[in-house]
């Protein structure tokens, strides 16, 4: 486990030989902290799984992602039972699929980690709002 710099890039990586996966992720002791942890070399070990109970835990994870798509959704497409209830063709969307996070405005990840500092919501979005506005002459 490695304490990452403020500024350091978490590592994030699977890498499948057989029925194991060994696996590399970012962790923070609390849902605010500003501090984030590297945890690097852990081994999934599926190798006593039936390829039922893999396939049952693979779609519960993805199940969690297809929940936070929803959330996200605009409110208008929520209710489209066609585009929710559907068979997923997870190779297309997940492995064929580019994995890249959506792009966050400079001043929205400003406010973020002035919010996990411990600033408030309201005092952060204040003070960045300061920040970007124009100098008077």
């Amino acid at each position: 486990m490695k304490k990452l710099a403020k500024e350091g890039a978490p590592v994030r990586s699977c890498v499948v030989v057989g029925r194991k996966a060994t696996v590399a992720f970012s962790v923070r002791p609390e849902e605010n902290s500003p501090d984030r942890y590297n945890l690097e070399g852990i081994v999934f070990d599926f190798s006593s799984c039936s390829e039922a109970q893999v396939v049952e835990l693979a779609a519960d994870a993805y199940r969690i992602r297809y929940q936070q798509a929803w959330r996200k959704a605009p409110a208008a497409e929520r209710f489209l039972a066609k585009k929710w209830e559907r068979t997923v063709d997870v190779k297309a969307e997940y492995f064929d699929a580019p994995r890249t996070r959506g792009e966050v405005d400079p001043a929205t990840a400003a406010v973020r980690a002035l919010v996990r500092g411990g600033m408030s919501q309201a005092d952060a979005e204040q003070a960045v709002g300061k920040l970007l506005a124009p100098k008077k002459s």
